[in-house]
């Protein structure tokens, strides 16, 4: 596991940096000017009156009590509540003048903004505090992940089974490997003759790993096949089966550097207009999407629906972008709610029942047997 985890593990450390090793909530008290600040604050706090003095005394505590996990906890309470949301001073007579005094005419707004800005450095190394929680859980996952492994690859190997990602790797392995690519490459070249990658958008790393491999065993042979891509980067979604868009863009510049035309259509028939701003303003900081067009008639509209509420009564609604939303009160939450299921019977149904319990007693107390003669001679029949 160790050697399986060593290069993402190190990738890992070297991306969250010192915070990987030391709680960054102690680091507040290796920060001479942070500190000066959080005093300067409890110092002012301490002119106002009773309640504001409340809070400078427990300021001023927490910070003197040294470095420890309590001490933070203390401190940034007194900042902001467990919700993350600031905490407000009371503006009385005595503090006003003081922050007057201080600061000038707008000295309350100065102080406030201040006070806000030092609970968002808080906040800021409370947040960091949890990378080393990141790397342990990673370490773990990387140790659990490959025992898992270990035991899957045994066990298909005792049922002598592949799932498809042996499939993957094992084409890519052989068509990699001189002993057997040409054997493989010539039973290739006798059936196909013309590649057509559709959706290529879903595309992972290996996929077109063998891709790649089966057309460089080719060299500068006019009799390798033809490669016709066809996909839209934006329209990734199998992240779970690896699908990269990056690939995509690797791609393209290999078959281009081969002779290839890059063909980019950024014009749509279906979408409104109020949709084709949307998604360019959400795709605008991806280097992999072109801002589109559109021909469809209508301006259309765009709206943002609120999310489902725990209690339906306390749904918000949300400002669409041109529209009112209407939110049902009925919305159900499909991740804690199952769907009610009606009972509910076709019309055929019903009237087969209906039909069994008015017609059949008839039949039966009428029901007598006779003789039919048919070309095998006579039978019984029942009506």
């Amino acid at each position: 596991a160790a050697a399986t985890a060593g290069v993402p593990l190190d990738e890992l450390r070297l991306m969250i940096g010192a915070d990987a090793e030391v709680d960054a909530r102690m680091s507040l008290w290796d920060d001479p000017a942070l500190q000066h600040e959080i005093r300067m604050i409890a110092r002012l706090l301490g002119q106002g009156t009773m309640v504001n003095q409340k809070r400078a005394t427990a300021i001023e505590s927490a910070l003197s009590a040294g470095a420890t996990v309590a001490s933070f906890a203390a401190l940034s309470n007194q900042f902001f509540d467990d919700a993350g949301a600031p905490r407000r001073n009371t503006a009385t007579k005595a503090l006003t003048a003081a922050l007057q005094a201080e600061f000038g005419s707008d000295g309350p707004a100065l102080f406030e903004a201040r006070f806000e800005a030092m609970g968002s450095a808080l906040a800021q190394l409370q947040a960091r505090s949890h990378e080393q929680s990141v790397m342990a859980l990673n370490a773990a996952l990387f140790t659990v992940g490959a025992a898992f492994l270990e035991g899957y690859q045994a066990l298909k190997a005792e049922r002598r089974v592949f799932d498809f990602a042996d499939l993957e790797w094992h084409v890519y392995r052989l068509l990699s490997n001189e002993q057997h690519a040409a054997y493989l490459q010539s039973r290739l070249d006798s059936r196909y003759r013309h590649i057509l990658l559709d959706e290529f958008q879903d595309t992972n790393p290996l996929q077109w790993s063998v891709i790649r491999a089966w057309l460089a065993a080719y060299g500068d042979d006019a009799g390798r096949p033809t490669v016709f891509v066809v996909g839209d980067p934006k329209q990734s979604i199998y992240r779970f089966r690896r699908a990269e868009p990056r690939v995509f863009e690797a791609a393209r510049l290999l078959l281009q550097a081969q002779g290839a035309h890059f063909l980019r259509t950024s014009q749509t028939r279906r979408n409104a207009a109020a949709i084709t701003q949307v998604l360019n303003e959400a795709f605008a900081a991806n280097r992999l999407y072109a801002a589109q067009t559109t021909v469809a008639s209508g301006a259309g509209a765009v709206w943002r629906l609120p999310l489902v509420q725990a209690n339906p009564a306390a749904v918000v609604q949300s400002a669409p972008v041109e529209a009112a939303a209407v939110a049902s009160p009925g919305l159900r939450d499909p991740l804690t709610t199952a769907r009610a299921r009606k009972r509910t019977m076709h019309a055929g149904a019903r009237k087969a029942c209906w039909w069994g319990r008015h017609c059949s007693p008839r039949v039966r107390s009428s029901r007598r047997w006779t003789g039919m003669p048919p070309a095998a001679g006579p039978t019984s029949c029942c009506w």
